[in-house]
């Protein structure tokens, strides 16, 4: 019986010094740095793809999908022990899918990954500067208005419930696409006495309000209260333009309305190549901005299809007056390091330059996200023009090794030498041009 007690000990004291090893092993350095790795990877066939690990214990790989080797060793859906003492280097045999279990004594889960092989991409950089203009679906309320009659002052539009953001999509059950026609219903129905239904888009609800005019004593016009815009005009910069599809990207940001900093329901819009006039550089705490006008016999112009948070996407009408351009390749997230790199963007007429940047801060993104790297300009020549990064530079390309691996999106305000920067990975997946 005292036997039996003592192995009964013996095998609890193994199981917890088994479970405290199981433990020290989780929350090593080396581990931790398993756990970060990415939970998705793209890769481009014919790449390989490696992560620092220094972990010198048995790991077991399995694949589900094409064949993969993994350090040098072709891994299927039998599980293979893998020697990640060196790391871990994936080389992928065909364009495809692989989901790839990682297990640490062949029987803990640790790590899984997918991974997708697609064919290299290439582009044309961009850098040119444009001319923005996006007509939106319906009128934006931007600002609401007191209207003096002969009762004195008075607020119909504030009254009845619309709010400064909302758009207003139809009066009276016709859609509105412009100022001028909003104002003739207001008008017309003002001087019979009747009252106005607005149909209002307030984020994701869609509602009736009336409203009746009243006569302005001061203009001499019915109003209800309401300032409204129909576009939303601005200078930016080419990031990327695909010959074969003719599918660009620019700006690398979502363009907001400057008044209620509200994201913009694209309808319909059009770029067209600008000439910048002039910059006003930027200083601390007050950003700085290119100036310029729509260029006479544009080499290019083309459709907004898409406005997100990676820019505006859409297709020019032709590429052949683009022959100075070369195609130039595409990186993955992976492939950016930081240090030296270049953006090129316009600062004097149409003419496309090269200024020194360096990449001081990489962030770890598994999912699409617009602030992907931090940048700062180190091209004296260009703080000198323009104190650095200014508004009208968003979508200027960024390359590195010959590659174009990211967009200029936004400045630092309390320094306007630096700045954030999107990676081309996301803006080539948001632009469609892979499907």
């Amino acid at each position: 019986m005292q036997k039996e007690g003592e192995n009964m000990n013996m095998k609890k004291l193994l199981g917890i010094i088994l479970a405290c090893v199981i433990a020290a092993i989780a929350l090593s350095a080396p581990m931790r740095t398993f756990y970060r790795f990415p939970d998705n990877v793209q890769m481009f066939s014919g790449e390989e793809h490696f992560f620092e690990l220094g972990l010198p214990l048995g790991v077991t790989a399995s694949n589900k999908g094409e064949n993969i080797f993994i350090n040098g060793i072709s891994v299927k859906e039998e599980s293979v022990t893998i020697d990640t003492s060196q790391g871990i280097n994936l080389k992928p045999e065909n364009l495809g899918k692989h989901e790839i279990q990682f297990n640490l004594f062949g029987v803990i889960p640790i790590k899984r990954m997918s991974v997708e092989v697609v064919p290299p991409v290439k582009v044309y950089p961009g850098g040119d500067s444009i001319g923005v203009k996006i007509s939106q679906q319906g009128v934006l309320v931007v600002g609401l208005d007191k209207i003096t009659t002969t009762n004195g002052e008075t607020e119909p539009a504030k009254k009845a419930g619309i709010e400064v953001g909302d758009t207003i999509l139809k009066i009276n059950g016709e859609e509105v696409s412009d100022v001028d026609s909003a104002a003739v219903y207001i008008e017309d129905f003002g001087a019979k006495g009747e009252e106005l239904q607005f149909t209002i888009r307030r984020k994701d609800k869609i509602f009736d309000i009336k409203v009746a005019p009243q006569k302005c004593t001061k203009t001499n016009t019915y109003r209800i209260g309401l300032f409204i815009k129909d576009s939303t005009a601005g200078v930016g910069t080419m990031t990327f333009i695909d010959p074969k599809s003719r599918t660009y990207g620019a700006l690398g940001h979502i363009i907001a309305d400057s008044t209620t900093q509200e994201a913009i329901d694209l309808d319909h819009g059009r770029i067209m190549e600008s000439t910048i006039t002039g910059i006003v550089p930027g200083q601390r705490g007050n950003p700085g901005e290119k100036r310029g006008t729509l260029k006479y016999n544009s080499r290019f112009e083309g459709d907004i299809k898409i406005n997100s948070q990676f820019g505006i996407f859409g297709k020019l009408k032709d590429t052949n007056k683009l022959t100075e351009k070369e195609l130039m390749p595409i990186a993955l997230k992976h492939q950016i390091k930081t240090g030296p790199a270049h953006i090129m963007t316009v600062v004097d007429g149409d003419k496309v330059e090269k200024f020194d940047i360096e990449i001081q801060k990489i962030l770890i993104q598994n999912n699409p996200a617009p602030k992907g790297m931090v940048i700062k300009v180190t091209d004296e020549r260009l703080i000198e023009k323009s104190g650095g990064i200014v508004q009208g530079m968003s979508g200027s390309p960024i390359i590195q090794d010959g590659k174009i691996v990211g967009a200029v999106t936004h400045v630092f305000v309390n320094d306007p030498t630096k700045g954030y920067a999107c990676f081309i990975e996301w803006m080539i997946l948001e632009s469609n041009m892979l499907d």
